[in-house]
């Protein structure tokens, strides 16, 4: 709503999100990606800013390493690691310590009950249920459930585990603006590894006392930076 005033927008559902179909096969950030691919072209798109958040930024890397920058003038990131991992190589991952044994604890709650598994993400990520007593949870969760498909978000999890794309932010090769919240999963050393890799200049977009969902929550500022990219 505070851009379409000044570009035009297109946003969409990826496969298993929202009211896209959920085939049973395909959960993996690089065919999201090649999905992508195959809309940009089906729209014909050029000079695009492609922008992402959280896991949309994967698929933003995804792409650009697949197949390059030529139809984007610039893109942008929100709060997304190109590795959501983290060890002895790497401090960038969720929270800066996010470990592969976490990484597998939350596959297993999330094969044994996807809603507990939403439930405590939500917790961590929304202000508004981190703010509703435990007895809520038999409430939220059904919800929670409806909205998400369970494969799509269990087969994405395994994808972005599994997946480094730090290779691609050297492929980056049209300007690039990153946007940090101050209360985000990542730490702000990933907004300086895109500055220090990517081979175009990279603004930083810092939202102080903002959560993970910085577009939901502070999108005035949001909806700034990204004006701000446009009109550079």
């Amino acid at each position: 709503d505070r851009l379409k005033d000044h570009c035009r927008c297109i946003t969409y559902a990826h496969r298993g999100h929202g009211v896209s179909d959920r085939p049973t096969r395909g959960y993996t950030i690089q065919q999201l990606a090649r999905d992508l691919h195959e809309l940009i072209e089906y729209l014909d798109l050029h000079d695009l800013l492609l922008a992402g958040h959280s896991m949309g930024g994967q698929v933003v890397l995804s792409y650009v390493e697949q197949f390059g920058c030529g139809r984007l003038s610039k893109l942008m990131i929100w709060d997304m690691s190109p590795r959501i991992i983290t060890d002895e190589s790497w401090k960038n991952g969720i929270g800066g310590s996010y470990c592969q044994q976490e990484f597998m604890q939350d596959l297993h709650v999330m094969a044994q009950d996807m809603g507990e598994h939403l439930w405590n993400f939500k917790r961590k990520n929304n202000p508004e249920v981190a703010a509703l007593p435990e007895s809520a949870k038999d409430l939220v969760v059904p919800g929670l459930l409806h909205m998400n498909c369970a494969q799509a978000l269990m087969g994405l999890w395994v994808s972005m585990g599994a997946t480094d794309l730090r290779g691609a932010v050297e492929k980056i090769t049209v300007p690039m603006g990153y946007v940090y919240p101050g209360n985000g999963i990542y730490p702000y050393g990933t907004a300086e590894f895109y500055r220090e890799h990517a081979a175009a200049p990279v603004r930083i977009f810092t939202v102080e006392q903002s959560p993970h969902s910085v577009q939901l929550y502070r999108p005035t500022e949001t909806a700034q930076a990204v004006l701000n990219m446009l009109g550079e």
